[in-house]
């Protein structure tokens, strides 16, 4: 099944997306004086209410983390989603891509991929054999391919 129209161009996000993203925007301030409450629990150097009774009391600010953790989660992926240029230059440091040509046949497969979506920026990195391809956001609408291994 292709989910790629025949246009070429993928629409924008689905309703209950836009409708989620809305709700969180609505509650950030919220969610930052939970995270505000979670944090100083965590950090604090003030006993907690039976901290000092319990045999293994420092474990009780270790459940905070429950609570901490899907939060911190979410507001990272909304900032990366505000913030596609930084997936961008993290993902080109983590797996070492770079724009000029190394692979002495990516000028044909830049050529058949420029064919087909002509707005694909294509990087590379042929020492690395442990993927062949992937896609990965440039900006809100644009995409990059990085091409991996030896051809």
């Amino acid at each position: 099944m292709n989910t790629v129209p025949e246009e070429g161009k993928l629409y924008s996000l689905p309703p209950y997306l836009w409708i989620w993203l809305i709700i969180f925007a609505a509650t950030f301030p919220f969610n930052l004086t939970f995270l505000q409450i979670l944090l100083s629990d965590v950090f604090s150097t003030a006993p907690l209410p039976g901290e000092d009774i319990l045999p293994f009391g420092f474990l009780l600010r270790m459940a905070n983390f429950v609570e901490l953790f899907p939060l911190l989660i979410i507001i990272i992926g909304v900032l990366s989603l505000a913030a596609p240029s930084i997936r961008r230059s993290y993902i080109r440091r983590k797996y070492g891509l770079t724009d000029d040509f190394q692979i002495a046949t990516l000028p044909e497969i830049s050529a058949f991929i420029r064919n087909y979506l002509p707005d694909v920026s294509i990087s590379n990195n042929p020492l690395r054999v442990d993927q062949v391809a992937f896609i990965y956001p440039v900006g809100f609408r644009k995409a990059g391919m990085g091409l991996m291994g030896v051809w």
